[in-house]
């Protein structure tokens, strides 16, 4: 038996309650993806209004890049159901993780080089995805989106402990990984709410969920460089 929360077995390829909506194909899963658009743009927004060195923060740029590809790839791969378009929408949410795990632990690791630390994890997690699209379990996938999420919280914990994280921004932080995690119970629930609703199954509400975990980050992570306040001193031991 496997742990919803560490992964999810069931078949990529079929939903319940999968019908057209306004012509298009698997209506209810596409459309509901159209708010990672907007708020991926959101964020990329938020980072060219504070102009300067931050605005071109090449992790942050990636991050919210990331948020605005995935509308597209997992629209697609709602549209067509094919393991090329699965393996978009996974590539997309790994890259969205890995930048986001990458810069929580710039929190506590200020001399790390969030580029490789990024590109590392982005390399764990895809190696998940190949791993699944080659027919093996899904548990690696989803215990590195357990295990990543769990380290940011514990990450955060620690650098707000320290000053190096406004209150604000732990309540951001904690606010996504709640959402995300509900999400990923509606997603595991599909069928049972199609079988409720008899319009909907699980699987967009999941969209809409952790399209607003993501808005929670973005008054954060939106947020150049610059305008973000330097990091508070922890008092010294005497």
């Amino acid at each position: 038996m496997t742990l919803p929360c560490l992964a999810i077995e069931l078949d990529p390829y079929s939903f319940p309650c999968d019908g057209p909506w306004l012509g298009v194909p698997h209506g209810a899963n596409v459309l509901t993806n159209l708010p990672f658009l907007v708020i991926g743009l959101w964020g990329l927004r938020r980072l060219r209004r504070g102009g300067g060195p931050g605005a071109a923060d090449g992790n942050r740029v990636a991050l919210w890049t990331s948020v605005a590809l995935l509308a597209f790839g997992s629209g697609a791969y709602h549209v067509y159901l094919t393991p090329a378009t699965l393996a978009a929408d996974r590539v997309c949410i790994s890259a969205i993780l890995a930048f986001s795990v990458a810069e929580v632990l710039a929190l506590v690791w200020p001399t790390c080089r969030r580029a490789s630390v990024s590109l590392g994890l982005l390399a764990a997690t895809e190696l998940s995805v190949v791993v699944w699209l080659l027919g093996a379990s899904s548990v690696i996938y989803g215990m590195l989106q357990a295990v990543g999420s769990l380290a940011m919280a514990w990450v955060a914990v620690r650098a707000w402990r320290t000053g190096r994280l406004p209150g604000a921004a732990l309540r951001s932080l904690f606010t996504f990984i709640a959402l995300y995690a509900l999400a990923k119970g509606t997603e595991v629930l599909d069928e049972p709410i199609c079988r409720w609703t008899g319009l909907f199954g699980g699987h967009p509400l999941k969209h809409l969920l952790a399209a607003a975990a993501l808005a929670a980050l973005v008054p954060w992570l939106g947020a150049s460089l610059r305008e973000a306040p330097p990091p508070a001193q922890a008092p010294s031991r005497r």
